[in-house]
């Protein structure tokens, strides 16, 4: 007699994925079933059954890990029970039945218009793969742990409502869902935090670059004058204003660090210039106060930003 295993309950049909489907329509309960094999799909009587429960901590690797010896252990106990000729033959009501379609790429888009259990019972059961995504501009931000919270805001669903260290909350159909592992586009997962944090440096690095180097090199005629310059305070900002200009022109192309080092290669030459200095020399005038400045602000805006928005 042949039979077959099944990470279920069967009151449900699939083509696969039963232990992510249990997840995603919120099952409390879910389990392994040896049932004899038939021409229809997962509808022969029933030989044994065992019940498993779902915790909000299973996610569909860890479940399926779980659901594993189980079935292993039910199998060699039903196999043993045909050979005796004692496994017993439990029909299975079809008007029970609902059928679970084989897991797609668009099952696993998030829809922040679903109530914020729905999709956290989505993201664990899709963790391991294909991963539930959400569209982050145009780039696609799986979204891999998450823990719901009681925070409802009345903003735009899907929109992040708070920034905490542990990642953003984002607004659902009825509470927030704390993002607290995710995985951006063509990088390696990461906790929330961290990718907040990456996401703050991104907007204030360029901000921090311009606005500290227009100090620096406004404030260059004292370094330079310390070295022996003779240009005056209005030939700095002359080279201020044009190494800007270039850098506002040539901010695509050369994107973060590299434009803001061409900035500095551009200041140099022109402090070197109007000033009568050596390189060396106006490497030293822009750089001493330059540098110093720029680290200042980029400190102080990145602990601006965590001391106002991240709770």
């Amino acid at each position: 007699m042949i039979n077959s295993i099944c990470k279920k309950l069967l009151k449900t049909v699939a083509k696969s994925g039963l232990v992510q489907w249990s997840l995603i329509n919120g099952d409390e309960k879910t389990g392994i079933t040896v049932a004899y094999i038939t021409s229809k799909l997962d509808s022969g009587d029933i030989i044994l059954q065992r019940e498993a429960n779902v915790t909000d901590k299973d996610t569909g690797s860890s479940l399926s890990d779980r659901l594993s010896p189980l079935g292993a252990m039910l199998v060699m106990e039903g196999i043993d029970l045909i050979k005796t000729g004692n496994a017993p033959r439990l029909h299975q009501n079809e008007t029970d039945v609902s059928y679970a379609p084989k897991i797609r790429h668009e099952n696993a888009l998030i829809n922040w218009q679903q109530p914020a259990r729905n999709i956290f019972n989505l993201v664990r059961a899709l963790n391991a793969a294909p991963g539930a995504y959400a569209m982050a501009g145009d780039e696609r931000l799986k979204i891999l742990t998450t823990e719901i919270v009681d925070v409802c805001v009345p903003k735009e669903l899907g929109t992040v409502v708070y920034l905490t260290r542990m990642g953003p909350i984002v607004c659902t159909h009825d509470r927030g869902l704390l993002l607290l592992e995710v995985q951006p586009q063509a990088k390696k997962p990461m906790s929330g935090g961290q990718f907040l944090q990456g996401q703050a440096s991104s907007i204030i690095l360029p901000f921090a670059t311009l606005i500290a180097l227009y100090i620096g090199a406004g404030c260059v005629w004292i370094p330079a004058k310390i070295v022996g310059g003779t240009g005056s305070y209005n030939d700095s900002l002359k080279v201020l204003a044009y190494s800007s200009a270039l850098i506002i022109v040539t901010w695509i192309p050369f994107l973060g660090v590299v434009a803001s080092i061409y900035q500095i290669v551009i200041s140099v030459i022109g402090i070197k210039r109007v000033h009568g200095l050596t390189t060396g020399k106006a490497i030293f005038a822009v750089l001493f106060v330059g540098s110093l400045i720029w680290l200042w602000l980029l400190i102080f805006f990145r602990h601006l930003l965590f001391r106002q928005f991240i709770q």
